[in-house]
C-alpha cells in the first residue's frame, strides 16, 4: 500500500479547531484500518506537539506521531477551509499529519519528513497543496513519498 492515497486527502473541510482536524483524521486512518486507537493516535499527535510545535510557516504545520497503534505508515493531508489556531498564535490551514508505527527499523519516518521538508521548498508543490481541488494532483506532487516502501 501507498504511503499516500487520494482517501487520505481532505480537501476544503470545515474543522473549527486543531482537536477536530486531528479527531478526522484519526477516523480517517482508523476506518481504513491504519490505526487501532484513535484515542491513542490523538495523544500520540499531542504528546509530539508539547516537544515542539510542529508548525513550518505559510499555514502549514506537520503533526506526526510514532506509536505501535499506528500499523502502516501513512500522510493524511487536510486543508481546511480556514486557519486553525495552531500554537504561540500561529495558524494553518494545511495539516499533511504522519502515521509511524513504533517499530520502524528503517526510520520510514525520517525519510517521510525529509521527502516533505524538501517538497515545501518547490513553490510549485505549495501551490497545488494549498490552491487544488484535485487529489491526484497532489498526489502526483508527492509521488516521490509515495516510492517510500512500508517495509
Amino acid at each position: 500500500m501507498s504511503v499516500i492515497s487520494d482517501e487520505f486527502i481532505l480537501l476544503n473541510t470545515k474543522f473549527t479547531s486543531r482537536d477536530e482536524a486531528f479527531k478526522g483524521a484519526a477516523l480517517k486512518l482508523y476506518n481504513a484500518g491504519r490505526i487501532t486507537d484513535i484515542n491513542k493516535f490523538i495523544e500520540g499527535i499531542y504528546e509530539r506537539e508539547k516537544l515542539f510545535s510542529t508548525y513550518m510557516e505559510n499555514g502549514i504545520a506537520i503533526p506526526h506521531c510514532k506509536i505501535k497503534e499506528v500499523k502502516e505508515a501513512t500522510v493524511v493531508i487536510i486543508r481546511n477551509s480556514k486557519p486553525l489556531v495552531w500554537q504561540n498564535e500561529e495558524i494553518a490551514n494545511i495539516m499533511i499529519i504522519l502515521a509511524i508505527p513504533a517499530e520502524n527499523p528503517d526510520n520510514i519516518h525520517l525519510r517521510i519528513l525529509a521527502n516533505i521538508a524538501q517538497a515545501l521548498l518547490n513553490k510549485d508543490f505549495v501551490d497545488v497543496i494549498k490552491n487544488t481541488n484535485n487529489a491526484e494532483a497532489i498526489i502526483d506532487k508527492f509521488r516521490v513519498i509515495n516510492s517510500v516502501s512500508n517495509n
